[in-house]
Protein backbone atom coordinates (compact mmCIF):
# COMPACT_ATOMS: atom_id res chain seq x y z
CA UNK A 1 0.00 0.00 0.00
CA UNK A 2 1.40 3.13 -0.86
CA UNK A 3 0.44 5.10 2.13
CA UNK A 4 2.48 2.06 3.88
CA UNK A 5 5.10 2.73 1.65
CA UNK A 6 4.99 6.49 2.54
CA UNK A 7 4.78 5.76 6.66
CA UNK A 8 7.88 3.77 6.00
CA UNK A 9 9.82 6.54 4.16
CA UNK A 10 9.02 8.89 7.42
CA UNK A 11 10.08 6.05 9.90
CA UNK A 12 13.73 5.79 7.80
CA UNK A 13 14.19 9.63 7.80
CA UNK A 14 13.51 9.70 11.15
CA UNK A 15 10.27 11.60 11.11
CA UNK A 16 7.09 10.93 13.72
CA UNK A 17 4.28 10.47 11.94
CA UNK A 18 2.48 12.66 13.91
CA UNK A 19 4.40 15.76 12.32
CA UNK A 20 2.38 17.84 10.25
CA UNK A 21 2.32 17.03 6.82
CA UNK A 22 -0.74 20.04 6.02
CA UNK A 23 -1.31 23.29 7.12
CA UNK A 24 -4.98 24.46 6.27
CA UNK A 25 -6.85 26.96 7.99
CA UNK A 26 -4.27 27.12 10.90
CA UNK A 27 -5.17 23.43 11.63
CA UNK A 28 -2.49 21.21 11.32
CA UNK A 29 -3.02 17.62 10.03
CA UNK A 30 -0.50 14.86 10.52
CA UNK A 31 0.39 11.64 8.57
CA UNK A 32 -1.72 9.56 11.20
CA UNK A 33 -4.71 11.59 10.44
CA UNK A 34 -4.36 10.81 6.86
CA UNK A 35 -4.53 7.48 7.81
CA UNK A 36 -7.59 8.10 9.63
CA UNK A 37 -9.19 9.65 6.75
CA UNK A 38 -8.83 6.78 4.67
CA UNK A 39 -12.34 4.81 6.14
CA UNK A 40 -13.99 8.14 5.03
CA UNK A 41 -12.97 7.66 0.82
CA UNK A 42 -15.58 5.89 -1.22
CA UNK A 43 -12.72 4.23 -3.12
CA UNK A 44 -13.75 1.18 -1.48
CA UNK A 45 -17.06 1.00 -3.89
CA UNK A 46 -14.82 1.45 -6.98
CA UNK A 47 -13.81 -1.58 -9.27
CA UNK A 48 -10.16 -1.79 -10.00
CA UNK A 49 -8.96 -0.61 -13.13
CA UNK A 50 -11.58 1.70 -13.74
CA UNK A 51 -11.39 5.34 -15.03
CA UNK A 52 -11.95 7.86 -12.25
CA UNK A 53 -12.19 11.79 -11.89
CA UNK A 54 -11.24 13.08 -8.78
CA UNK A 55 -12.63 16.56 -8.09
CA UNK A 56 -10.57 18.09 -5.17
CA UNK A 57 -7.65 20.26 -3.65
CA UNK A 58 -5.02 18.87 -1.14
CA UNK A 59 -7.32 18.23 1.66
CA UNK A 60 -6.98 15.04 4.28
CA UNK A 61 -9.74 13.11 2.15
CA UNK A 62 -8.74 14.27 -1.12
CA UNK A 63 -5.49 13.05 -0.84
CA UNK A 64 -5.83 10.06 0.66
CA UNK A 65 -8.61 9.37 -1.85
CA UNK A 66 -5.58 9.52 -4.44
CA UNK A 67 -2.76 7.00 -2.94
CA UNK A 68 -6.25 4.14 -2.48
CA UNK A 69 -6.66 4.83 -6.15
CA UNK A 70 -3.14 4.28 -6.83
CA UNK A 71 -3.16 1.81 -5.05
CA UNK A 72 -6.38 0.18 -6.57
CA UNK A 73 -4.82 0.34 -10.21
CA UNK A 74 -7.45 2.72 -11.05
CA UNK A 75 -6.75 5.22 -14.05
CA UNK A 76 -6.68 8.60 -12.23
CA UNK A 77 -8.37 12.24 -13.71
CA UNK A 78 -7.16 14.76 -11.39
CA UNK A 79 -9.27 18.19 -11.83
CA UNK A 80 -10.79 21.04 -9.64
CA UNK A 81 -13.54 23.03 -9.30
CA UNK A 82 -11.77 26.13 -11.55
CA UNK A 83 -12.15 23.99 -14.47
CA UNK A 84 -16.10 22.76 -13.49
CA UNK A 85 -17.10 24.31 -17.00
CA UNK A 86 -14.67 22.15 -18.86
CA UNK A 87 -15.31 18.83 -16.63
CA UNK A 88 -18.17 16.94 -19.10
CA UNK A 89 -15.90 17.66 -21.86
CA UNK A 90 -12.64 16.13 -20.37
CA UNK A 91 -15.05 13.10 -18.60
CA UNK A 92 -16.05 12.22 -21.98
CA UNK A 93 -12.28 12.45 -23.38
CA UNK A 94 -10.92 10.39 -21.03
CA UNK A 95 -13.75 7.99 -20.91
CA UNK A 96 -14.48 8.58 -16.76
CA UNK A 97 -16.57 5.92 -15.65
CA UNK A 98 -16.69 7.41 -11.99
CA UNK A 99 -16.79 10.84 -10.72
CA UNK A 100 -15.22 11.80 -6.88
CA UNK A 101 -15.72 14.68 -5.44
CA UNK A 102 -16.42 16.31 -1.76
CA UNK A 103 -16.18 12.47 -0.75
CA UNK A 104 -19.43 11.68 -3.06
CA UNK A 105 -18.89 9.10 -5.18
CA UNK A 106 -21.02 9.04 -8.87
CA UNK A 107 -20.96 6.47 -11.56
CA UNK A 108 -21.18 7.64 -15.17
CA UNK A 109 -22.69 5.74 -18.23
CA UNK A 110 -20.10 5.19 -20.45
CA UNK A 111 -20.97 4.61 -23.78
CA UNK A 112 -17.85 3.62 -25.90
CA UNK A 113 -14.83 1.33 -25.68
CA UNK A 114 -11.66 1.76 -23.16
CA UNK A 115 -8.95 3.83 -25.60
CA UNK A 116 -5.77 1.50 -26.48
CA UNK A 117 -3.33 3.76 -24.31
CA UNK A 118 -5.35 3.21 -21.16
CA UNK A 119 -5.59 -0.75 -21.53
CA UNK A 120 -2.08 -0.48 -22.37
CA UNK A 121 -1.51 1.13 -18.96
CA UNK A 122 -3.91 -1.35 -16.96
CA UNK A 123 -2.49 -4.98 -18.59
CA UNK A 124 0.86 -3.69 -17.20
CA UNK A 125 -0.73 -3.83 -13.85
CA UNK A 126 -0.24 -0.44 -13.04
CA UNK A 127 -2.18 2.81 -12.30
CA UNK A 128 -2.89 5.28 -14.42
CA UNK A 129 -2.96 9.63 -15.12
CA UNK A 130 -4.65 11.51 -17.15
CA UNK A 131 -3.27 15.07 -16.83
CA UNK A 132 -5.21 17.78 -19.45
CA UNK A 133 -3.21 20.78 -20.74
CA UNK A 134 -4.41 24.45 -19.86
CA UNK A 135 -5.44 24.70 -23.33
CA UNK A 136 -4.22 28.07 -24.03
CA UNK A 137 -2.95 27.63 -27.54
CA UNK A 138 -5.80 25.64 -28.44
CA UNK A 139 -8.30 22.28 -27.24
CA UNK A 140 -6.72 21.11 -23.64
CA UNK A 141 -5.02 17.53 -25.04
CA UNK A 142 -5.32 14.16 -22.40
CA UNK A 143 -1.41 13.24 -21.90
CA UNK A 144 -1.68 9.33 -20.41
CA UNK A 145 0.76 8.58 -18.01
CA UNK A 146 1.55 5.44 -16.32
CA UNK A 147 1.24 6.68 -12.63
CA UNK A 148 3.74 4.00 -10.95
CA UNK A 149 6.73 4.86 -13.72
CA UNK A 150 6.18 8.73 -12.56
CA UNK A 151 6.16 7.46 -9.03
CA UNK A 152 9.54 5.76 -9.34
CA UNK A 153 11.40 9.15 -9.64
CA UNK A 154 10.40 10.04 -5.97
CA UNK A 155 11.50 6.87 -4.73
CA UNK A 156 14.41 7.52 -5.84
CA UNK A 157 15.42 11.04 -4.88
CA UNK A 158 15.63 12.71 -1.37
CA UNK A 159 15.38 15.94 -0.49
CA UNK A 160 15.84 18.05 2.62
CA UNK A 161 12.17 18.86 3.50
CA UNK A 162 10.87 22.40 3.41
CA UNK A 163 7.74 24.37 4.47
CA UNK A 164 6.01 24.50 0.82
CA UNK A 165 2.48 26.20 0.20
CA UNK A 166 0.84 24.47 -2.10
CA UNK A 167 -0.09 27.07 -4.98
CA UNK A 168 0.07 25.22 -7.85
CA UNK A 169 -3.35 23.34 -8.40
CA UNK A 170 -4.38 19.66 -7.63
CA UNK A 171 -4.81 19.12 -11.55
CA UNK A 172 -1.33 20.31 -12.70
CA UNK A 173 1.69 17.88 -12.39
CA UNK A 174 3.29 21.07 -10.65
CA UNK A 175 0.85 20.61 -8.15
CA UNK A 176 0.91 16.70 -8.10
CA UNK A 177 4.93 16.91 -8.52
CA UNK A 178 4.59 19.15 -5.04
CA UNK A 179 2.46 16.97 -3.50
CA UNK A 180 3.95 13.88 -3.91
CA UNK A 181 7.63 15.42 -3.19
CA UNK A 182 6.20 15.91 0.51
CA UNK A 183 4.95 12.96 0.86
CA UNK A 184 7.81 11.50 0.21
CA UNK A 185 10.60 13.47 1.99
CA UNK A 186 8.32 13.70 5.12
CA UNK A 187 7.67 17.74 4.52
CA UNK A 188 5.14 19.87 5.58
CA UNK A 189 2.13 21.60 2.76
CA UNK A 190 0.79 24.78 3.25
CA UNK A 191 -2.84 24.83 1.85
CA UNK A 192 -3.50 28.74 0.66
CA UNK A 193 -6.21 30.51 2.17
CA UNK A 194 -6.47 32.12 -1.13
CA UNK A 195 -3.96 32.80 -3.77
CA UNK A 196 -4.05 36.48 -4.28
CA UNK A 197 -0.62 37.63 -4.01
CA UNK A 198 -1.13 39.83 -1.05
CA UNK A 199 -2.93 36.72 0.90
CA UNK A 200 -0.22 33.97 -0.29
CA UNK A 201 2.43 36.21 0.78
CA UNK A 202 1.12 37.37 4.07
CA UNK A 203 0.25 33.57 4.31
CA UNK A 204 3.99 32.63 3.93
CA UNK A 205 5.46 35.21 6.29
CA UNK A 206 3.02 34.19 9.13
CA UNK A 207 3.33 30.65 8.96
CA UNK A 208 6.91 30.67 8.10
CA UNK A 209 7.11 29.26 4.92
CA UNK A 210 10.28 28.50 3.50
CA UNK A 211 9.14 27.57 -0.26
CA UNK A 212 6.60 29.09 -2.60
CA UNK A 213 6.37 27.58 -5.96
CA UNK A 214 4.76 30.39 -8.67
CA UNK A 215 4.19 31.63 -11.72
CA UNK A 216 5.77 34.38 -13.52
CA UNK A 217 2.10 35.79 -13.91
CA UNK A 218 1.82 35.56 -10.37
CA UNK A 219 5.35 37.38 -9.18
CA UNK A 220 4.15 39.95 -11.83
CA UNK A 221 1.26 40.49 -9.94
CA UNK A 222 2.92 40.68 -6.76
CA UNK A 223 5.38 43.09 -7.31
CA UNK A 224 3.08 45.59 -8.88
CA UNK A 225 0.26 44.98 -5.70
CA UNK A 226 3.24 45.56 -3.64
CA UNK A 227 2.88 41.82 -1.82
CA UNK A 228 5.96 41.95 -0.46
CA UNK A 229 6.11 45.31 1.26
CA UNK A 230 6.19 45.18 5.18
CA UNK A 231 6.53 41.18 5.66
CA UNK A 232 8.49 39.62 7.37
CA UNK A 233 10.05 36.94 4.91
CA UNK A 234 12.68 36.05 7.27
CA UNK A 235 11.66 32.44 6.71
CA UNK A 236 11.73 32.19 3.21
CA UNK A 237 14.98 30.28 1.60
CA UNK A 238 12.99 29.70 -1.95
CA UNK A 239 10.63 30.92 -4.38
CA UNK A 240 10.53 28.90 -8.00
CA UNK A 241 8.21 29.66 -11.21
CA UNK A 242 7.96 28.23 -14.06
CA UNK A 243 4.88 26.83 -16.37
CA UNK A 244 5.00 29.70 -18.57
CA UNK A 245 8.26 32.27 -19.45
CA UNK A 246 9.66 34.68 -17.22
CA UNK A 247 10.87 38.08 -18.46
CA UNK A 248 14.50 39.54 -17.20
CA UNK A 249 12.58 42.96 -15.84
CA UNK A 250 10.07 41.13 -13.61
CA UNK A 251 13.28 38.78 -12.24
CA UNK A 252 15.58 41.90 -12.03
CA UNK A 253 12.90 44.00 -9.82
CA UNK A 254 12.07 40.67 -7.68
CA UNK A 255 15.82 40.42 -7.16
CA UNK A 256 15.80 43.41 -5.44
CA UNK A 257 12.50 43.42 -3.32
CA UNK A 258 13.01 40.16 -2.24
CA UNK A 259 15.87 39.51 1.19
CA UNK A 260 19.44 38.79 -0.04
CA UNK A 261 19.13 35.37 1.55
CA UNK A 262 15.85 34.20 -0.43
CA UNK A 263 17.02 32.24 -3.71
CA UNK A 264 14.63 32.41 -6.73
CA UNK A 265 14.61 29.41 -9.45
CA UNK A 266 13.02 28.77 -12.99
CA UNK A 267 11.30 25.23 -13.34
CA UNK A 268 10.54 23.64 -16.31
CA UNK A 269 8.15 20.44 -16.96
CA UNK A 270 5.90 19.53 -19.28
CA UNK A 271 2.24 17.55 -19.07
CA UNK A 272 3.88 15.38 -21.35
CA UNK A 273 6.83 14.54 -19.72
CA UNK A 274 6.76 15.69 -16.18
CA UNK A 275 8.64 18.07 -14.05
CA UNK A 276 12.22 17.87 -14.92
CA UNK A 277 15.25 18.48 -11.77
CA UNK A 278 16.74 22.26 -13.10
CA UNK A 279 19.73 23.86 -12.21
CA UNK A 280 20.00 27.68 -12.89
CA UNK A 281 23.32 29.38 -13.65
CA UNK A 282 22.27 31.91 -11.02
CA UNK A 283 19.19 33.49 -9.63
CA UNK A 284 19.74 36.44 -11.66
CA UNK A 285 19.79 35.14 -15.13
CA UNK A 286 17.21 33.03 -17.36
CA UNK A 287 19.52 30.72 -18.06
CA UNK A 288 19.32 27.06 -16.38
CA UNK A 289 20.03 23.38 -17.90
CA UNK A 290 17.93 20.11 -16.46
CA UNK A 291 19.94 18.20 -14.89
CA UNK A 292 18.23 14.62 -14.25
CA UNK A 293 21.16 11.92 -15.93
CA UNK A 294 18.30 10.27 -17.80
CA UNK A 295 17.38 13.04 -19.81
CA UNK A 296 18.31 14.00 -23.42
CA UNK A 297 18.29 17.08 -24.65
CA UNK A 298 19.09 18.73 -27.91
CA UNK A 299 17.93 21.66 -30.14
CA UNK A 300 16.86 21.63 -33.98
CA UNK A 301 16.68 24.53 -35.86
CA UNK A 302 15.89 26.47 -32.37
CA UNK A 303 13.34 24.12 -31.01
CA UNK A 304 13.83 22.15 -27.72
CA UNK A 305 13.48 18.34 -28.07
CA UNK A 306 13.36 15.99 -25.00
CA UNK A 307 13.93 12.22 -24.66
CA UNK A 308 12.70 11.05 -21.55
CA UNK A 309 12.01 7.55 -19.66
CA UNK A 310 9.31 9.39 -18.01
CA UNK A 311 7.20 10.53 -20.97
CA UNK A 312 3.53 10.28 -21.13
CA UNK A 313 2.24 6.71 -23.27
CA UNK A 314 0.30 9.68 -25.90
CA UNK A 315 -2.38 11.70 -26.05
CA UNK A 316 -6.18 10.63 -26.04
CA UNK A 317 -7.40 13.39 -28.18
CA UNK A 318 -4.16 13.99 -30.65
CA UNK A 319 -1.51 12.09 -32.54
CA UNK A 320 1.36 10.57 -31.24
CA UNK A 321 3.90 13.48 -31.15
CA UNK A 322 6.96 11.12 -30.52
CA UNK A 323 9.69 11.01 -33.50
CA UNK A 324 11.13 7.71 -34.01
CA UNK A 325 13.72 7.86 -31.36
CA UNK A 326 11.37 8.84 -28.82
CA UNK A 327 12.27 12.18 -28.88
CA UNK A 328 9.32 15.07 -27.87
CA UNK A 329 8.98 18.30 -29.85
CA UNK A 330 8.33 21.03 -27.08
CA UNK A 331 7.43 23.66 -29.65
CA UNK A 332 9.74 26.08 -27.03
CA UNK A 333 11.88 28.22 -28.68
CA UNK A 334 15.53 28.05 -27.34
CA UNK A 335 19.15 29.50 -27.04
CA UNK A 336 21.94 27.40 -25.61
CA UNK A 337 25.16 28.48 -23.99
CA UNK A 338 27.09 25.51 -23.32
CA UNK A 339 25.16 22.93 -21.40
CA UNK A 340 22.71 25.55 -20.21
CA UNK A 341 19.67 26.76 -22.32
CA UNK A 342 17.20 29.94 -22.23
CA UNK A 343 13.68 29.71 -23.26
CA UNK A 344 12.28 32.46 -25.98
CA UNK A 345 8.85 31.46 -26.09
CA UNK A 346 6.56 28.91 -28.34
CA UNK A 347 7.32 28.50 -32.24
CA UNK A 348 3.58 28.49 -32.63
CA UNK A 349 3.30 32.34 -31.46
CA UNK A 350 6.34 33.53 -33.67
CA UNK A 351 4.48 36.88 -35.49
CA UNK A 352 5.40 36.78 -39.06
CA UNK A 353 5.78 40.41 -40.32
CA UNK A 354 6.59 40.93 -44.16
CA UNK A 355 8.30 37.14 -43.83
CA UNK A 356 10.39 38.57 -40.50
CA UNK A 357 9.44 36.04 -37.90
CA UNK A 358 9.53 38.03 -34.41
CA UNK A 359 9.13 36.66 -30.88
CA UNK A 360 6.44 38.19 -29.28
CA UNK A 361 9.20 37.47 -25.76
CA UNK A 362 10.84 40.21 -26.98
CA UNK A 363 8.36 42.79 -27.24
CA UNK A 364 6.57 42.11 -23.75
CA UNK A 365 9.80 42.26 -22.13
CA UNK A 366 10.14 45.73 -23.17
CA UNK A 367 6.50 46.42 -22.34
CA UNK A 368 7.49 45.14 -18.76
CA UNK A 369 10.36 47.04 -18.92
CA UNK A 370 8.08 50.02 -18.03
CA UNK A 371 6.78 50.64 -14.63
CA UNK A 372 2.79 51.23 -15.91
CA UNK A 373 2.53 47.59 -17.24
CA UNK A 374 1.04 44.92 -15.18
CA UNK A 375 0.50 42.39 -17.87
CA UNK A 376 1.43 42.40 -21.73
CA UNK A 377 0.62 40.17 -25.05
CA UNK A 378 1.76 40.41 -28.00
CA UNK A 379 0.34 38.81 -31.23
CA UNK A 380 0.18 38.76 -34.63
CA UNK A 381 -3.03 39.59 -36.59
CA UNK A 382 -3.55 39.33 -40.32
CA UNK A 383 -2.86 41.93 -42.53
CA UNK A 384 -3.71 42.43 -46.51
CA UNK A 385 -0.08 43.72 -47.19
CA UNK A 386 2.07 42.59 -44.28
CA UNK A 387 1.02 39.18 -43.71
CA UNK A 388 0.84 39.84 -39.94
CA UNK A 389 1.02 43.20 -37.96
CA UNK A 390 1.65 43.12 -34.21
CA UNK A 391 -0.50 43.83 -31.95
CA UNK A 392 0.16 44.66 -28.38
CA UNK A 393 -2.53 44.36 -25.45
CA UNK A 394 -1.46 46.04 -21.96
CA UNK A 395 -3.09 45.84 -18.71
CA UNK A 396 -1.85 48.80 -16.49
CA UNK A 397 -1.17 48.72 -13.26
CA UNK A 398 -4.07 49.58 -10.90
CA UNK A 399 -4.45 53.32 -10.52
CA UNK A 400 -2.11 54.40 -13.70
CA UNK A 401 -3.34 56.35 -16.54
CA UNK A 402 -1.11 57.13 -20.08
CA UNK A 403 -1.69 56.83 -23.55
CA UNK A 404 -0.50 55.41 -26.86
CA UNK A 405 1.66 57.71 -27.84
CA UNK A 406 4.19 57.93 -24.84
CA UNK A 407 3.66 54.26 -24.73
CA UNK A 408 4.89 54.25 -27.84
CA UNK A 409 7.36 56.86 -27.46
CA UNK A 410 8.91 54.71 -24.45
CA UNK A 411 8.92 51.42 -26.21
CA UNK A 412 11.09 52.80 -29.26
CA UNK A 413 13.98 53.73 -26.77
CA UNK A 414 13.78 49.92 -26.55
CA UNK A 415 12.91 48.12 -29.36
CA UNK A 416 14.32 48.51 -32.86
CA UNK A 417 11.26 49.45 -35.66
CA UNK A 418 10.68 46.10 -37.12
CA UNK A 419 10.08 45.41 -33.90
CA UNK A 420 7.40 47.83 -32.87
CA UNK A 421 3.73 47.12 -32.61
CA UNK A 422 1.53 48.66 -34.97
CA UNK A 423 -1.88 48.51 -32.70
CA UNK A 424 -1.42 49.32 -29.01
CA UNK A 425 -4.82 48.80 -27.02
CA UNK A 426 -5.11 48.97 -22.68
CA UNK A 427 -7.57 46.30 -22.10
CA UNK A 428 -7.20 43.13 -19.37
CA UNK A 429 -4.70 40.50 -20.20
CA UNK A 430 -7.10 37.20 -19.07
CA UNK A 431 -5.13 35.31 -16.44
CA UNK A 432 -5.79 31.42 -16.07
CA UNK A 433 -7.28 29.68 -12.31
CA UNK A 434 -3.36 28.41 -12.97
CA UNK A 435 -1.84 31.58 -13.12
CA UNK A 436 -0.61 31.84 -16.57
CA UNK A 437 -1.46 34.41 -18.96
CA UNK A 438 -3.68 32.49 -21.42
Amino acid sequence: MLLDEIKQRWSDIGEPHDKPLLRSMGRDVSLDDISQASGSSPVDSVPPGSTVALIGDFTPLDIVTLLKLIDAGCIVVPLTDTTSELHAQFFDVAGVEWVIHDGSLEKLTLDRSRDPLVSEVLSSGSSGLILFSSGITGAPKAAVHNFSNLLEKFRSYNRPTLRTLGFLLFDHWGGLNTLFHTLFNAGTLHVPVSRQPTEVIRQAAYEGINLIPTTPSFLRLALVSNAFDDVDLSQLKLVTYGTEPMDQPTLDRLNQILPDHVDIRQTYGLSELGVFRIRNRSKRELWIRISDSDIDVEAREGVLWIRSPHRMLGYLNAPNPFDERGWFNTRDLVEFDGEYFRLHGRVDDLINVGGVKIQPGEIEQAAYGLPEVCYAKASGESDPFLGQHIRLNLQLVDGVTTNRAEIRKKLSRLLVREKMPHRIEFQSVPITARFKRA
